[in-house]
């Protein structure tokens, strides 16, 4: 479950998690996941700072950010 290696969901669901129907769930928004990436990510290895880096670099766009492949796509 992600609680298990997401602090942002731990914070959220806690020990409850397990026993709740996903209908009770509460929705996450971009925004709060955005803002706490790092805490939602449930790879502990991979941080936004790192990934923005990555993408920075037009010369990354076909290799692998660690075990990891990272894009850029504009809206």
């Amino acid at each position: 479950m992600a609680v298990d290696k997401s602090p942002l969901y731990r914070r959220r669901l806690g020990a409850r998690a397990a026993s709740m129907p996903p209908a009770e769930l509460l929705p996450v928004g971009k925004a709060e996941l955005m803002r706490g990436f790092d805490d939602w990510a449930t790879d502990r290895d991979i941080h936004l700072d790192e990934i923005h880096r990555f993408i920075a670099d037009p010369g990354n766009s076909l290799r692998r950010c660690g075990h990891w492949a990272a894009l850029l796509i504009a809206a």
